[in-house]
């Protein structure tokens, strides 16, 4: 489980999916594109909810692991999206550990995501 801030807010979500949303946020941010999802999440009383949440490059998503009693909310619908996403996007780093995917460094197109994040064309 880990918990996960954005926009002030702090929620409760499981791992495969705090891990890619992170990884699906920063694909968006370095093609600078824009998107919203919509995740199950526990609030920190562990009441669940549905949050939406506005994938914007900048968007400031912070993460962190977190030891509680609850059951991770099912995201496996979300988190199979995004999985599709990245592959169609070309994910260029690695994917989230806990999608049980390995990406070779050797594999990864660093030159390419250096000159997005610099703005040259």
């Amino acid at each position: 489980m880990k918990s996960l801030a954005y926009a002030h807010q702090q929620v409760l979500i499981g791992d495969a999916a705090a891990d890619g949303l992170l990884a699906y946020a920063a694909k968006l941010g370095t093609l600078r594109k824009t998107e919203a999802i919509q995740l199950r999440v526990l609030t920190l009383t562990g009441e669940p909810a549905l949050a939406g949440f506005l994938l914007t490059p900048g968007a400031p998503l912070m993460t962190q692991t977190v030891t509680s009693e609850y059951a991770e909310p099912d995201n496996n619908t979300s988190v199979d999206y995004m999985q599709r996403e990245l592959a169609h996007l070309g994910a260029g780093y690695p994917l989230p550990e806990a999608w049980g995917v390995e990406v070779a460094v050797d594999d990864m197109d660093f030159d390419s995501w250096y000159e997005l994040q610099e703005g040259a064309p």
